[in-house]
C-alpha cells in the first residue's frame, strides 16, 4: 500500500477569541451519541460549467464528548460511503457512474475532531477527514442549535479543496469535472449515550 502523503497545512491561522463555558440548562458534559435517523453529512460540487450537484450520505453514526470547559470536548463522525443521494436518480446514476465517491475503494469517510474554539457567536472546529485513501485537514464553522438534558443539535460547515476531496474519495480523472471547492455541511443530532 503507497504510504499517505502529509496533510496540508491549514489555510488559515486561528485568531484569538474569548473563552466560552457551558452554560446552565446545557447539554451535560460525557459521551453523547450520533442520532443517525436525524443526521447527515451533506456535500456540494459544481460538475463542468452547467451544474452544482449537492447530495447527502444518509448514513451517520458517531458520538459527541461534551467537556467543560466546552474547548476540550471532542466529536468523532462516520459516514457510509455508499449511502450518498443527490434526491434524483439521474444524477445519482452520472455520480456514481463518475466515480465521484469510489465506494469500493472507501467504503467509509470519518472525520475527527483535533481541536473547538470560540469564534464569534459560535466555533471554529479543526480536524481530519479521512478514508481508505489518506487523510485532508478541514475547518468547520460549528453552530449550536439547541441543546437540553436529552438532545444536542449542531451544524458545521466548511470547504475542501476538490484536489483534496477527489483524492481522498474519488476514481483518478474526477477532478477535472468539478470546480475548485467541495462544499461540506454536517447536521448533527445526539442523545446520551447509555
Amino acid at each position: 500500500m503507497p504510504a499517505t502523503p502529509p496533510a496540508p497545512a491549514l489555510d488559515r491561522p486561528a485568531r484569538p477569541v474569548a473563552r466560552h463555558t457551558a452554560s446552565a440548562g446545557a447539554a451535560a458534559p460525557g459521551r453523547w451519541r450520533i442520532d443517525a435517523a436525524a443526521s447527515t453529512l451533506q456535500i456540494s460540487v459544481g460538475v463542468g460549467f452547467v451544474a452544482t450537484v449537492r447530495g447527502r450520505f444518509t448514513d451517520v453514526v458517531g458520538e459527541v464528548r461534551l467537556a467543560v470547559p466546552r474547548e476540550a470536548s471532542s466529536i468523532r463522525v462516520e459516514v457510509a460511503s455508499a449511502s450518498l443521494s443527490s434526491g434524483s436518480s439521474h444524477w445519482d446514476d452520472v455520480l456514481h457512474a463518475a466515480g465521484l465517491v469510489d465506494t469500493q475503494t472507501c467504503p467509509t469517510i470519518a472525520f475527527a475532531s483535533r481541536t473547538l474554539r470560540p469564534a464569534g457567536d459560535g466555533w471554529e472546529l479543526d480536524g481530519t477527514l479521512r478514508t481508505a485513501r489518506g487523510i485532508c485537514l478541514i475547518r468547520l464553522a460549528l453552530h449550536c442549535r439547541g441543546e437540553s438534558a436529552h438532545r444536542l443539535r449542531f451544524e458545521a460547515s466548511g470547504t475542501v479543496p476538490s484536489r483534496e476531496a477527489t483524492r481522498l474519495l474519488s476514481r483518478p480523472g474526477v477532478q477535472r469535472l468539478l470546480g475548485r471547492s467541495m462544499a461540506v455541511h454536517l447536521l448533527v443530532e445526539a442523545v446520551p449515550a447509555e
